[in-house]
C-alpha cells in the first residue's frame, strides 16, 4: 500500500514537472494565448486546487502558478474538445479520413492560430459546425480535383498570412516570424503526406489531409475578418 502510494506521488510529481516545464516554454515563446476556456465551469476548481497544491509542495513558484494553470487548462480543453470532434468526424465520413483530418488540422492549428471561442461550449459548437462543413458536406460533394484545388488555395493563404496575431497572444515581430516559419514547415509536411497518400491510391486519406489544410486556412481568414 505504501509502495503504491509512493508510486502515485512520484508519478504525479513527474507529470506536474512536465506540465510546469511546458508552461515555462509557453511563457517565453510565442504561446501566450490567455483565453481560459474552462472559466466558469466546475473543472476550474479542480485546476485551481492542483495548482495551489503544486505551489504548496514547492514543485513550482507562486510566480509560475498562472502559467501552470494555463498549461493544465489548455490540456484539459484539448482533450474535452478532441474526443467528440474525432467521434463526430468518424460519424460524418470514415475513420481513416476523420483521423487524417483531425491530426492534420491540430498539427497546423498550433502554428497558424485563427479564430478562438471565449468559452469551451463555444469552442465545442464551432468545432463541430466547421467539421460538419468540411467532412459532412465538402468531403462528399467535391471531387478529389476540387478538394486538391481548395487545398492549394488554402496553402497559399497559410503561407502568406499565418499566424494570426491574436490580441491575447501579442506576438513580437521576432515571435511572429519564428511561428510563421514553423507554420510553413508543418504545412509542407502535410502537403508531402497528402501527395504520398494520393500516389499510394489512398485518395480518401489524402482528401482528409487536404481538407485539414482548408479548415486551418478558413479559421485563419475568419479571424482576420471578425477581428
Amino acid at each position: 500500500m505504501i509502495a503504491e502510494t509512493c508510486k502515485i506521488a512520484i508519478s504525479f510529481r513527474f507529470c506536474v514537472k512536465k506540465i510546469a516545464v511546458a508552461s515555462q516554454k509557453m511563457k517565453h515563446s510565442q504561446y501566450r494565448d490567455k483565453v481560459y476556456l474552462l472559466e466558469g465551469t466546475e473543472m476550474i476548481r479542480w485546476v485551481d486546487m492542483v495548482v495551489q497544491k503544486c505551489v504548496k509542495e514547492e514543485y513550482i513558484t507562486q510566480e509560475d502558478a498562472p502559467w501552470l494553470h494555463y498549461a493544465i487548462e489548455k490540456k484539459l480543453s484539448s482533450i474535452l474538445i478532441s474526443i467528440p470532434f474525432l467521434t463526430f468526424g468518424i460519424f460524418l465520413s470514415k475513420p481513416g479520413v476523420a483521423v487524417a483530418f483531425y491530426t492534420g488540422f491540430c498539427f497546423l492549428r498550433e502554428r497558424t492560430s485563427g479564430i478562438h471561442a471565449k468559452t469551451i461550449a463555444g469552442c465545442f459548437v464551432l468545432s463541430l459546425l466547421f467539421e460538419y462543413l468540411f467532412l459532412g458536406i465538402l468531403f462528399w460533394r467535391l471531387r478529389i480535383g476540387w478538394i486538391i484545388f481548395l487545398a492549394v488555395i488554402s496553402s497559399v493563404v497559410i503561407y502568406l498570412y499565418a499566424p494570426y496575431n491574436h490580441p491575447n497572444m501579442g506576438f513580437s515581430t521576432k515571435e511572429r516570424r519564428i511561428c510563421s516559419h514553423k507554420a510553413k514547415i508543418r504545412l509542407l509536411i502535410i502537403i508531402v503526406l497528402s501527395v504520398l497518400f494520393f500516389l499510394l491510391g489512398q485518395h480518401t486519406i489524402a482528401s482528409g489531409l487536404c481538407l485539414s489544410i482548408a479548415m486551418a486556412a478558413f479559421l485563419l481568414v475568419f479571424a482576420y475578418i471578425t477581428n
